[in-house]
């Protein structure tokens, strides 16, 4: 097991947990570790961490993959969910820019 390093200071997390996507629940997965970013900047740290340990990493936003969700057994998990903003909507073009961690509900309340 992977402990946290002082460069991780402020980067919430969760030790040997397990997740699974949001509806189907059809892919319970056992992970070392779940990190929960808040800036890009401690996106990168943690990669940069498992990419100097080894470590397999997997991502998930809002866990809406309705069983295709994958994760990495034994792995680390960087969960975007605080990442949850609309950032662009080009109507004429039909076109919505979103980070990764949005939910349906804040993407069809950001649309009204």
């Amino acid at each position: 097991m992977h402990k946290l390093k002082s460069e991780f200071d402020g980067i919430r997390s969760q030790e040997a947990c397990q997740v699974n996507d949001t509806h189907s629940l059809l892919n319970p997965t056992s992970v070392n570790r779940c990190y929960f970013p808040s800036s890009s900047e401690q996106i990168q740290q943690i990669i940069r961490h498992c990419r100097r340990e080894n470590l397999k990493v997997s991502v998930c936003g809002a866990r809406h993959a309705m069983g295709g969700q994958q994760f990495a057994s034994n792995g680390v998990l960087i969960d975007l969910s605080a990442f949850n903003q609309l950032l662009d909507l080009d109507a004429e073009n039909g076109i919505v820019t979103v980070e990764a961690g949005i939910n349906w509900k804040d993407l069809i309340l950001g649309l009204k």
